[in-house]
């Protein structure tokens, strides 16, 4: 009877497995057929795009890597070693053309086959670390399924940009997170320590959420027990933030944790629906840092004119982040006859995600840390410059909330215990 029992496990753990490796296959071919549609956008000559690589940044990125492989010179924007940008997206762009040295071919080609395969990797990710947060396939399936064919994949698979690594790496961080507070070993911590500092290394921003998973260790170890946990979270501290920190004050004497431009996006997000030009001039002119200055300009707006400053910081900014599909202003009058299609998951995601966070945010411990790290992320942004770069890139957060709402509604109108008015009258 054991050996039968024994073998009834092992053959439901294979069925088990074989269905999710049918799954990851069907979103895996969903993904490449939804690139296939834009293909035509792959191509320099896509007359949309006007930047070779993308965009003025994604030039700018490639430009500072060829530099430093020719020259040796870190230098983002200019010819001399500085700190303007973190490490990890120019060792990211450095390391694929120096292969490409070895390979010899197209160098845009080879970068969008390198996030091609990290954007496979998140689509792999959004499921699996679904599938330990919530044990169910469909909210897996739907939630990989909706990031795989999302619009703006298509743009940022085909630019030299942070968006593909950034989102590769904090995906990836996360799933090493819930196996380091499943197993409480010492290595997970420390792998998750490492992951993260790659990834704040790309995008300085996600560094606040790492409150989240203090708050998660504190919870469940307490004070004593958690602070010994935390320790290990210097590993990734020492081995990736610290040499660039080291290397930055003494270089230029100055302890640039992240990048030295680091006033700029917070001066940015103080002109409200960008009506203004920022002049450089009446900066300098009142003797003011960036941020000095971003501090005046909101402190002086909300006193002159105080409705136009409120509606930015708030729903302005909001719809400037989540008001539509980053970047098919590209594709929009080529592809036109896509756009309903585009704007509709889009919403989908985004509305499903707000429902979910608004709405269903109790159901479980794993649901309430997602949304707290998704309400964090949105009020973060909401201090900065607003651009619907920084909204794509807690999309794969929003489509595994996503996922989790369209399958709970499921299962309460199967039950026929779902009432749309029941979540609007409380």
């Amino acid at each position: 009877m054991k050996k039968i029992s024994t073998k009834k496990g092992w053959k439901m753990n294979l069925e088990k497995f074989q269905t999710s490796k049918a799954l990851i296959c069907i979103l895996i071919v969903s993904y490449l057929l939804y690139l296939l549609i834009f293909i035509n956008s792959f191509s320099t000559n896509f007359k949309s795009i006007s930047n070779y690589y993308g965009s003025p940044d994604a030039d700018n990125y490639v430009k500072m890597s060829y530099q430093l492989i020719d020259k040796g010179i870190y230098g983002y924007m200019s010819e001399e070693s500085n700190a303007y940008v973190t490490p990890s997206q120019p060792i990211y762009i450095t390391s694929i053309l120096l292969l490409n040295k070895i390979l010899n071919v197209h160098d845009l080609s080879l970068i969008i086959f390198f996030n091609i395969l990290l954007n496979i990797g998140s689509i792999i990710l959004i499921y699996f670390i679904s599938i330990k947060l919530f044990k169910k396939k469909s909210i897996s399936f739907i939630a990989a399924f909706l990031f795989a064919i999302y619009f703006p994949n298509v743009y940022y698979v085909r630019a030299a940009l942070t968006e593909i690594p950034t989102i590769f790496f904090m995906l990836l961080s996360i799933f090493i997170f819930i196996k380091a507070i499943e197993s409480d070993k010492i290595k997970w911590y420390m792998i998750f320590s490492i992951f993260y500092a790659i990834t704040i290394m790309f995008r300085p921003a996600l560094a606040p959420a790492l409150l989240i998973g203090f708050f998660i260790i504190f919870k469940k170890h307490g004070l004593k027990n958690g602070t010994k946990r935390l320790l290990y979270f210097s590993v990734g501290f020492f081995l990736i933030v610290f040499p660039w920190i080291l290397r930055n004050y003494l270089l230029f004497d100055e302890l640039h944790i992240f990048s030295s431009h680091g006033g700029n996006p917070f001066l940015g997000g103080t002109y409200p629906f960008y009506l203004e030009q920022y002049d450089h001039s009446i900066r300098t002119s009142l003797g003011m840092t960036e941020t000095e200055y971003g501090k005046h300009r909101i402190i002086h707006g909300f006193r002159s004119d105080p409705k136009l400053y409120l509606s930015w910081f708030t729903i302005g900014k909001f719809l400037w982040l989540f008001g539509g599909p980053s970047k098919w202003i590209y594709y929009s009058s080529t592809y036109s006859n896509l756009t309903a299609f585009v704007y509709l998951h889009h919403f989908i995601i985004f509305f499903a995600a707000m429902f979910t966070i608004f709405k269903l945010r109790k159901d479980n411990s794993s649901i309430k840390a997602l949304s707290y790290f998704a309400i964090g992320y949105i009020l973060i942004h909401l201090l900065f410059i607003a651009n619907d770069r920084f909204g794509y890139l807690i999309f794969p957060i929003f489509s595994i909330l996503a996922g989790y709402s369209i399958v709970k509604c499921y299962e309460y109108i199967k039950l026929n215990k779902f009432k749309i008015t029941n979540y609007f009258i409380k």
